[in-house]
């Protein structure tokens, strides 16, 4: 039926309910995201399969939605039982929304940068370029995807460019800096 039987204090700490009212309610109260069809999909796969883990809202009693991923687990004792774990994900999703802020930011500043930058991978493609780097060599991004660095870089450099690419892939320097020739495209 969905009723709750047990409550632990660490759940009732979560969503402000007394370990009294959590016994008196059904999940169905709690629950803030699922539909009563959805909710009764998850009990049935828990059913059949024995679990059930799914992510879904739950109101706390101050009116809070609680994002909490839910490990439910099936026992057919005493006319069948969920044993059901339920995780606070907001530190999750704390750490993810900082995550994605970080990147963006990353992301901004490495195309609005004043001096022209790359990724560049092992073999030497060229996976990400600025527009400052582009406007710098005349090449558009898509040409340089077609090439590596070795084939814009001035042929005394090369050497030197991939011995401290190896020494800082073995862990033998962590970054390194120089001055390099690059072959500028010939737009005339």
């Amino acid at each position: 039926t969905g009723r709750i039987l047990e409550a632990n204090d660490i759940y009732t700490l979560l969503c402000g309910y007394t370990h009294a009212e959590l016994v008196s309610m059904s999940i169905t109260d709690l629950e803030a995201k699922a539909t009563l069809a959805e909710m009764s999909a998850h009990f049935e796969r828990a059913r059949k399969h024995g679990w059930d883990r799914f992510e879904t809202i739950h109101a706390a009693k101050d009116g809070t939605q609680l994002p909490v991923d839910i490990r439910t687990s099936y026992l057919a004792i005493c006319g069948g039982r969920f044993f059901t774990f339920v995780r606070d994900l907001r530190e999750r999703q704390y750490v993810e929304q900082a995550h994605r802020e970080r990147e963006e930011q990353s992301r901004a500043t490495f195309e609005q940068a004043a001096v022209g930058m790359a990724h560049v991978s092992l073999s030497g493609r060229w996976l990400r370029v600025n527009k400052r780097l582009t406007e710098i060599l005349g090449y558009s991004a898509e040409e340089l995807r077609n090439l590596s660095f070795q084939d814009i870089t001035h042929p005394d450099d090369v050497q030197r460019y991939l011995a401290l690419a190896r020494d800082c892939v073995a862990g033998k320097v962590r970054t390194y800096s120089m001055e390099k020739s690059k072959k500028k495209k010939d737009l005339s």
